[in-house]
């Protein structure tokens, strides 16, 4: 009896040593097993128990955008807990730089030719027309050149609903480069 009782501690503290820590204690039951209890060492650690991306690092992006008078490119760097596609339109929502009813229906990225493509609802597209010039830049700049630098690409290619996007002052036909005022 001792024998099995040594060899299932020996097991729990193999099995569960690296997870914090754990104790074996024998309750008073009918057939006298081991039962396995865990202690709590979250105040022996800085690790929260509760995050469900232990041990990943904040991503940072740079959101680009053009000054209130629309003559010079800034650039406001965020974190973000993941970086794709959805999380960056997001943060081009959060950030004003493009409308909060827009979607993005659309994303590929092209490794050998490094060129993304984009396909966008009808909702960015108008947005997108109610613009003079230096609006529509503004919000051409933000999204091209921040995803261009996010996924370090060096081109990218913009759709409206899978149909040539179409402003008041521009046809988006081919691929786009960053983008400077």
């Amino acid at each position: 009896m001792k024998y099995h009782l040594l060899m299932v501690m020996l097991c729990s503290i193999l099995l569960f040593g690296g997870c914090g820590q754990k104790s074996i204690e024998t309750e008073n039951n009918s057939d006298n097993t081991p039962s396995v209890t865990e202690q709590s060492d979250k105040d022996a650690t800085d690790i929260d128990e509760d995050t469900t991306d232990i041990g990943k690092d904040p991503v940072n992006l740079k959101i680009y955008g053009l000054d209130e008078n629309a003559e010079n490119l800034v650039t406001d760097d965020i974190e973000l807990e993941t970086l794709d596609e959805q999380t960056i339109w997001k943060a081009l929502q959060d950030n004003g730089k493009i409308s909060a009813e827009s979607t993005l229906l659309e994303f590929s990225k092209d490794e050998k030719t490094k060129t993304l493509y984009l396909d966008v609802d009808h909702n960015f597209g108008d947005r997108l027309r109610s613009f003079g010039t230096s609006g529509e830049n503004s919000m051409m700049i933000s999204v091209v050149n921040t995803y261009l630098d996010a996924y370090e690409c060096e081109r990218l290619k913009i759709t409206e609903e899978g149909d040539i996007l179409v402003s008041g002052h521009a046809e988006y036909t081919g691929y786009l480069q960053k983008i400077t005022p």
